[in-house]
């Protein structure tokens, strides 16, 4: 079995350090998938992970994943291959803001706010939007969300299958208006600049306890 995302990150011009040690990751998430990984203790599902991908802390993951990023934030074929990921949008969230205080040019910060509304009528009387601002729900984003000229955002709602603007693709920010971003796609030239608008989006009220809202 081939892993395809450590075969792209090679790539053909990885020096035999970088080779070995993706190689090494790989087996490593092979064997986990396939049980062959060794418990440290008997009769449980602990394991030791490899000492060569941990980090101690915040700032030598960032490090570790965007070396020299001063001189590298608008560099888009560096930036397509480098992403931090966390299963927590609190977490999200910081590491974001911090990698936007990072981008080292002379562009405001700008902040934007949700328009938060029951989908319901009867249910405006009962939450108002500032409750439902406080609401963190994964299909939707931040109720503030603070973005910079520079930053690399990702689109979770599809806007054209035509012209791959689909759910998960990331871009750069290249201009920032008061209900619009104009962006381009990492890596995708000049042809895939794409404008952003306000898009009206409702929570996905999966296992029905609470109001769905937009």
């Amino acid at each position: 079995t081939t892993n395809m995302r450590i075969e792209r990150l090679l790539g053909p011009n990885a020096n035999t350090e970088h080779r070995k040690r993706l190689e090494d990751y790989s087996k490593f998430l092979l064997n986990l998938r396939d049980g062959k990984v060794q418990s440290v203790l008997p009769n449980s599902n602990i394991i030791e992970v490899p000492q060569n991908v941990i980090r101690r802390s915040t700032s030598s993951l960032v490090e570790s994943v965007y070396p020299d990023f001063a001189a590298n934030y608008n560099n888009e074929e560096y930036l397509k291959g480098r992403c931090i990921m966390t299963s927590r949008n609190d977490t999200a969230r910081q590491r974001n803001y911090e990698m936007l205080k990072k981008i080292p040019n002379d562009e405001e910060e700008v902040v934007y706010l949700s328009r938060d509304s029951c989908v319901e009528q009867d249910d405006q009387a009962k939450y108002d939007s500032d409750f439902l601002n406080r609401i963190e729900e994964s299909s939707l984003p931040y109720h503030r969300l603070v973005l910079k000229v520079g930053a690399v955002i990702i689109l979770i709602k599809s806007l054209s299958q035509k012209n791959k603007d689909v759910n998960g693709t990331r871009y750069i920010i290249l201009e920032l208006g008061e209900n619009l971003i104009k962006a381009r796609q990492l890596g995708g030239g000049q042809q895939s600049i794409v404008l952003i608008p306000r898009i009206p989006t409702i929570s996905k009220d999966t296992d029905g306890t609470f109001v769905s809202f937009k």
